[in-house]
């Protein structure tokens, strides 16, 4: 991953070959690590990878602790910095990073949120975002498993029910699969894959 260092702290940044600049996923780490340490211990480049999209994939610094600010508070600033303004974006939040997914919630390039074991605070909030027209959640619980249920069936949203809240982000299997149902222009997966994933979602929603 290219490391790009900023005044707010660093973005780790991926571009796979032939990668539509219309999407990006970003990644926000929970508390207990940094921006590189994620990318490190966690693996996320072999993870992005396996999900098979191109599109590019961005890690910023985010609060270790409760304790520290939201390093990235503006998310058209973060898109800036690396280049990707005007992409629509999928946020994945992992357990804390949910503080910096809430100061993204009015921007409208955020269409698409993952949430894993995330569902800390802020429900109403992304209830509401997830209303209107074009936003989508996939939302796996486990520390958070009453909470992340609830916003689940109040958004008529996927639920995955997770063993470890680290193994979330460590056992490499379940990211990928996310990001790979995720919906993204220009990911690679052609028009007709496109239209089927868009056709089975809302008829996974409308019979919740």
């Amino acid at each position: 991953m290219k490391r790009v260092d900023t005044p707010r702290g660093p973005i780790f940044a991926w571009v796979p070959t032939g990668a539509s600049r219309r999407a990006v996923v970003v990644y926000v780490h929970g508390y207990g690590n940094t921006a590189a340490s994620a990318v490190g211990e966690h693996q996320l480049e072999a993870q992005f990878q396996r999900a098979g999209k191109r599109v590019p994939f961005l890690v910023p610094e985010a609060p270790s602790s409760s304790a520290q600010a939201v390093n990235f508070p503006d998310l058209g600033e973060l898109l800036a910095a690396v280049g990707l303004g005007g992409a629509q974006v999928v946020g994945v939040a992992h357990s804390g990073g949910y503080r910096t997914i809430l100061t993204w919630l009015k921007n409208p390039a955020l269409r698409h949120l993952i949430l894993l074991d995330a569902v800390y605070a802020g429900a109403p909030q992304l209830e509401a975002w997830a209303a209107q027209p074009g936003h989508t959640l996939d939302i796996v619980g486990q520390d958070t498993a009453t909470a992340s249920r609830a916003l689940a069936t109040a958004t008529r949203s996927p639920y995955t029910a997770a063993a470890s809240h680290m193994g979330i982000v460590t056992e490499g299997t379940l990211i990928p699969r996310l990001i790979a149902r995720a919906p993204l222009p220009g990911g690679g997966a052609g028009l007709a894959v496109g239209i089927l994933v868009a056709v089975g979602w809302g008829l996974w929603r409308l019979l919740r």
